[in-house]
């Protein structure tokens, strides 16, 4: 039986050594992929900054974002970059009129501001990211991208 016990706690602690030494390479992983500046975002094919205009009609899923996979501790992933979760704020004169959170695999959350848009008022659109490593194992990047888009 003391055997037993014993055998337990030595598998116990291999469990948690190796699961602090994953844990760090994933982070180790997300701070390099946070240090990366040159991500860019794009809307219906075409690249946009903060502050570029936008169509009022404009839908999520007419965004996308990918960043520069030729840094050598970047070459393990895809260059698209997959949203994950999205807060969309619609602002008129400098103020919020409304908001909505979405998540990966929910409807489509700009249809909610479709009829209240008009042009002059504002999109802040809030990305949390997820980069994909070619062998498929998702990695959530610890920034957010924040982008202001005026309606055209």
């Amino acid at each position: 039986m003391k055997y037993y016990i014993t055998l337990l706690r030595m598998i116990g602690f291999c469990l948690l050594v190796s699961n602090s030494m994953a844990q760090n390479t994933i982070e180790e992983t997300i701070a390099t992929l946070n240090e990366l500046n040159n991500v860019q975002v794009f809307a219906d094919h075409k690249l946009i900054t903060d502050w570029s205009g936008v169509r009022r009609d404009i839908k999520l899923r007419d965004f996308s974002v990918a960043f520069d996979t030729t840094a050598s501790s970047a070459k393990e992933y895809d260059s698209d970059l997959i949203i994950s979760q999205a807060k969309v704020t619609l602002f008129r004169y400098k103020k919020y009129t409304a908001f909505t959170i979405w998540q990966r695999g929910g409807p489509e959350p700009m249809n909610l501001f479709y009829t209240m848009a008009q042009p002059g008022d504002r999109y802040e659109l809030e990305l949390t990211l997820v980069a994909q490593r070619k062998t498929g194992e998702q990695v959530s990047l610890k920034n957010k991208l924040i982008y202001n888009l005026p309606l055209d």
